[in-house]
């Protein structure tokens, strides 16, 4: 492995393997890595598992970069660690690569004890993924807003590939119990005007999230709400009664983000978490309080964020010999039908620089109008429900 000035940066046995649903169908194919031992690379701490992202969507290679960066100055607890690589696999080089953390329990990254060290304690901790791929061993979809949730941690791995192995079963349950309680008092109107969710959802987290994929156009979150739920949605629960749940870290926005105004309709840019494309938020928003918060989050970060466009300046101006090979490599081909999926970002057939430009502008754009309408968001008035075929109906709240 080499870093993007051709310099060796770690000699290791390794095993490899593919990763990713969609993203393995394409060209470029993106690489999952588990260590022999445990091993620093490039500055991040040490760890056995590390991901290999191809970026082979994105244009610009930084969109998933350019959220991390968010993130890291949002305030959330963790964010994924990466740097860009030049990856040589089987004698042939492959091109510009980002190599970054997997998402896992450990004192370096998702920091909560591990379910595994206490099995006489079934509250935590856990690690978990919201994605309607749905292609866990161990998932439930919840009683209320029926999204597909997933258990990273403890994974089939730990649990000898049996979901009901009698060492974890009872943890399951308790945590599927556990969301599902959270999701009764989100669909219940006094409980969410009483702020009864803040006793099991980390609010900050929660919001934060919710800023970033605002902030990133991220229509993978919202979109397919309510039928299909948000996809590549994390969250977590430390072990403890009174512990929380907190929602991140940020992952998977190399697509469908960062894109112009005029792409999402022809009234611009929206709140996607005001409306009832807003997974959770939809209801929570109804809370005078909530909303309070998130204009409080907004007006602390607000000035970091807006210095993201000199960060991707500035990564542009150290991966450029990179890309321009990796262009050559896996060059963007409007007339390949297998390259069709390359135009969600809406910036294909665009040179790389004038897509690092929209990249900039769409950002830009879409901070400065955030900016203007927190003065005056208001609070939702929820009025849907979701059957248990996940279909929205009109009505009130499911319960008063």
């Amino acid at each position: 492995m080499k870093n993007t000035s051709n310099v060796p940066i770690y000699e290791a046995a390794t095993k490899i393997k593919g990763r990713g649903n969609y993203t393995w169908i394409w060209e470029k194919k993106p690489y999952a890595l588990k260590f022999d031992s445990k091993a620093e690379v490039l500055g991040m701490p040490a760890h056995k598992r590390w991901i290999l992202l191809a970026n082979w969507r994105d244009r610009t290679l930084l969109r998933n970069d350019a959220t991390f960066w968010l993130s890291k100055r949002s305030g959330l607890p963790y964010t994924v660690r990466g740097q860009f690589v030049e990856l040589e696999f089987n004698g042939e080089h492959r091109g510009n690569y980002y190599l970054c953390e997997q998402i896992k329990i450990d004192g370096n990254r998702v920091d909560i004890a591990e379910f595994k060290d206490d099995l006489n304690d079934p509250t935590g901790g856990y690690l978990m993924e919201i994605d309607s791929y749905w292609d866990e061993l161990n998932k439930f979809k919840s009683n209320y807003f029926k999204f597909k949730y997933m258990f990273k941690e403890p994974d089939e791995d730990t649990t000898n590939g049996d979901p009901n192995d009698p060492l974890y079963a009872e943890g399951f349950t308790w945590m599927k119990t556990y969301i599902n309680k959270l999701e009764k008092i989100i669909k219940t109107k006094s409980a969410v005007e009483n702020g009864e969710y803040a006793e099991k959802l980390d609010v900050d987290s929660a919001i934060m999230l919710m800023i970033i994929n605002e902030l990133t156009g991220n229509r993978d979150f919202f979109q397919g709400y309510p039928h299909n739920g948000p996809h590549s949605t994390y969250l977590y629960k430390d072990k403890g009664e009174n512990s929380k749940l907190f929602m991140g870290p940020v992952w998977d926005f190399d697509y469908e983000t960062f894109i112009p105004s005029d792409y999402y309709s022809n009234s611009g840019y929206k709140w996607r978490g005001f409306d009832n494309h807003g997974f959770y938020y939809y209801f929570l928003c109804h809370d005078q309080d909530f909303v309070d918060r998130i204009k409080e989050l907004w007006a602390l970060r607000k000035s970091e964020f807006a210095k993201l466009p000199a960060y991707i300046d500035e990564m542009v101006e150290k991966i450029a010999l990179s890309q321009h090979f990796d262009e050559k490599m896996w060059p963007y081909d409007p007339s390949l039908e297998s390259q069709e999926n390359r135009k969600d970002n809406h910036d294909y057939g665009l040179s790389y620089p004038d897509a690092i430009t929209r990249m900039i502008n769409s950002f830009n754009s879409k901070l400065e109008w955030m900016d203007g309408e927190f003065e005056d968001l208001e609070t939702t008035s929820p009025s849907g429900y979701v059957d248990n075929k996940g279909r929205w109906h009109s009505g009130e709240w499911i319960y008063q």
